[in-house]
């Protein structure tokens, strides 16, 4: 053939690859200044979806059925978000009517700081600098700095989000804009990510029922993974708060928010906080609330392990090389995000791990915990 008929058939092909290429290289370029505060959305979305989104959609339908889909979507997506946003913020509304007896003073003072009221901001301020300072009276050794706290609460609740949005547009740096802008994008992401995710999956190798094992699969993996976090977490914070409060009389809310954080770090997690009041008793010739403490916090924390790994296998068996990876992915992702790091990091070793043991078959790659092979092995010359 004709170099001059080659040219004519693939020249229109590689131009169109070419503007194409310039076009994603282009959109990489204004989507970079947004990176964090779209990773984090898309990361809690994927973690977040079967146990915040789904069921409320499910709800959704099943009280208004004659919605359109779309249009349920669209309304999901922003509850989904806000109640993600409670989720979140639950810890603090606990600390915050736990140090104000009444409820309705309580609310005066959320009200008053969503109006930007100096008083109100100063109160609410003072609270968790009062409550941060109550945590360092019992363990020494952490990096608390109260009065950081306060001026932080201050500066954070103070500041307008219109100026804030306008720095983030001309500087790039926001805390706050960045929040916001992530929540918008959860909603986005909660409503039209699951469409987004099958456009891409019926390019892929996998049959139809492949790919509805792998959702299942990867519902599985995040049920496991909140158990073994978020639920164990939590199980042992409330432990180790009943058992504060029971034999030392300390506040039962503070040192069950401090366990439940501390005890996502392994082994030696829940140990920071148990050591530190057994050896405070001790120090006092409490010698019989130290052992007590010491040993009702072993027990709790053995006992909650092991309901946690019974209840873990029933849900989904997670080998041992997952386990670690989720580890190593929950501490670089805080070393390389910071906070966000607590959802970016072991989101991206739960998609690594479902699109592994999925993918990884379909070319000769066979994997212990596959839930499927090949169905067209058959070697070929």
């Amino acid at each position: 053939m004709n170099p001059r008929e080659h040219i004519t058939l693939w020249l229109p092909h590689i131009l169109l690859l070419l503007l194409l290429m310039c076009a994603i290289w282009l959109l990489a370029s204004v989507l970079a200044p947004l990176r964090d505060p779209l990773l984090l959305a898309m990361a809690i979305a994927s973690i977040t979806y079967p146990i915040i989104y789904k069921p409320i959609e499910n709800i959704f339908a099943k009280w208004f059925p004659k919605v359109r889909p779309t249009i349920r979507k669209q309304i999901c997506g922003p509850v989904g978000a806000v109640l993600f946003v409670l989720i979140m913020l639950s810890p603090i509304f606990l600390i915050m009517f736990t140090a104000i007896p009444s409820i309705s003073e309580a609310f005066g003072v959320l009200i008053g700081v969503a109006k930007r009221e100096p008083a109100s901001i100063d109160r609410f301020a003072s609270i968790f600098s009062n409550q941060a300072m109550a945590i360092k009276d019992l363990y020494h050794k952490l990096p608390i700095d109260p009065e950081a706290i306060h001026k932080q609460f201050s500066e954070f609740l103070a500041n307008d989000f219109n100026v804030e949005f306008m720095d983030f547009l001309s500087k790039g740096s926001s805390g706050l804009a960045e929040f916001i802008l992530a929540l918008v994008a959860l909603a986005f992401f909660y409503a039209h990510g699951p469409r987004l995710v099958k456009v891409f999956l019926d390019y892929t190798p996998l049959t139809p029922t492949q790919q509805e094992e792998m959702k299942q699969h990867h519902f599985q993996v995040i049920v496991r993974l909140l158990n073994d976090t978020v639920g164990t977490a939590v199980a042992k914070g409330i432990a180790m708060g009943l058992i504060a409060a029971l034999l030392t009389g300390n506040s039962f809310i503070l040192v069950a928010i401090l366990a439940a954080v501390l005890s996502l770090l392994p082994v030696v997690g829940l140990t920071m906080v148990w050591l530190p009041l057994a050896a405070l008793s001790w120090s006092h010739e409490n010698y019989i609330t130290a052992i007590s403490i010491a040993l009702l916090s072993l027990i709790a924390n053995y006992g909650i392990d092991w309901v946690r790994n019974h209840l873990g296998r029933q849900i989904h068996d997670r080998d041992a090389w997952t386990g670690f990876l989720l580890f190593l992915g929950l501490v670089g992702g805080i070393i390389s995000f910071g906070v966000k790091g607590f959802v970016v990091g072991p989101m991206v070793v739960v998609i690594t791990a479902v699109l592994g043991r999925f993918w990884l078959p379909l070319y000769g790659f066979p994997t212990d915990t596959a839930r499927f092979e090949r169905s067209d092995s058959a070697p070929t010359d």
